[in-house]
C-alpha cells in the first residue's frame, strides 16, 4: 500500500538529527528589479548567507546546497556541511547565481531532487532506491518505512521565486515526487504584489504544516525575507527527535 507524505514525512522527520536544505533560487530577469534593495537577487543572496550564519553557529553538522533555475536549472553547490564548508557555500552564494530568462520550476525542481539524491547521504537499506524515486528511474512509492532513512538526515527544499512557472514540464508532478520521498517544501514567493507568481501552484508544491496549512508565503520586503530564511535556518519543525 502506498504512504501518504504526511505519514512518511511525519516519520522521517521524528527520526532527523540533521537536514540536508536546497535553497531553490530563480534567477530570471525580473529578480533584477530593485524593490528589494539593490535588488530582489541580492536580497536572496543576503538571505541564503544569514541561513549560512545562522547553521553555522546552531546546526553546522547540517548540509546546504544551492540550485539556480532560469529557462534551465543547474547545481550551483552540491550540499555540504556547513560547519566545515561555510565559506565555500558562501562563495558560492556569492558568485554562483548569475540572471537568465524564463522562470522553469519543474527544471528547478527536479535538480533540487538530483542535488539530494547524489550529494545528500540518505541511502535505503540497498542503497539506490531514493536516488531512483528521486529521478523517476523507476515506478516505486515512497520507502515503506521511515527507518530505511538510516543516516536521520530530512531532506529540504527551499524554493524561492518572483514569477510563474513559463516553460514545459510539471512543477507539481516533481513537488510531489519529492514530498512522497520525505522530503519538506518551503515556498516563498517575493515581488511587487501577490498577483505576480502563481500561489495556487505554489502552494499545491508546498508541504502542508502540523494544521495542513501549506508551507507557502508572500513576502513583500527585503527585511521580512531575511527573517524568514533565518527563522527556516533553525529548522525546529525537521527536527522532531
Amino acid at each position: 500500500m502506498t504512504r501518504s507524505f504526511h505519514n512518511f514525512a511525519t516519520a522521517a522527520q521524528k527520526l532527523a538529527r540533521k537536514v540536508c536544505t536546497i535553497i531553490l533560487i530563480d534567477v530570471s530577469p525580473s529578480m533584477e528589479a530593485p524593490d528589494y534593495p539593490p535588488s530582489r537577487l541580492m536580497a536572496a543572496i543576503a538571505a541564503i548567507i544569514d541561513l549560512l550564519g545562522i547553521k553555522l553557529e546552531r546546526h553546522p553538522d547540517d548540509y546546504v546546497g544551492i540550485v539556480k533555475f532560469s529557462g534551465s536549472a543547474s547545481i550551483v553547490q552540491s550540499p555540504l556541511p556547513v560547519g566545515s564548508q561555510f565559506e565555500v557555500l558562501k562563495h558560492a552564494a556569492l558568485n554562483g547565481l548569475t540572471v537568465g530568462g524564463y522562470t522553469n520550476i519543474a527544471a528547478g525542481l527536479k535538480c533540487a531532487a538530483e542535488a539530494l539524491s547524489h550529494h545528500c547521504p540518505v541511502p535505503d537499506r540497498k542503497g539506490g532506491a531514493i536516488k531512483e524515486f528521486f529521478l523517476g528511474l523507476d515506478r516505486g512509492t515512497a520507502p515503506s518505512d521511515a527507518s530505511e532513512l538510516k543516516c536521520g538526515i530530512q531532506g529540504h527544499v527551499i524554493l524561492l521565486t518572483d514569477g510563474d512557472h513559463n516553460c514545459p514540464g510539471f512543477p507539481r508532478d516533481w513537488g510531489k515526487r519529492l514530498k512522497d520521498a520525505g522530503v519538506v517544501i518551503d515556498c516563498i514567493g517575493i515581488g511587487g504584489s501577490p498577483s505576480q507568481v502563481n500561489e495556487c501552484l505554489l502552494r499545491d508544491i508546498a508541504s502542508v504544516d502540523e494544521s495542513g496549512r501549506p508551507r507557502y508565503r508572500f513576502i513583500d520586503d527585503r527585511d521580512a525575507l531575511l527573517m524568514e530564511f533565518h527563522e527556516m535556518a533553525k529548522a525546529g519543525y525537521l527536527r522532531k527527535a
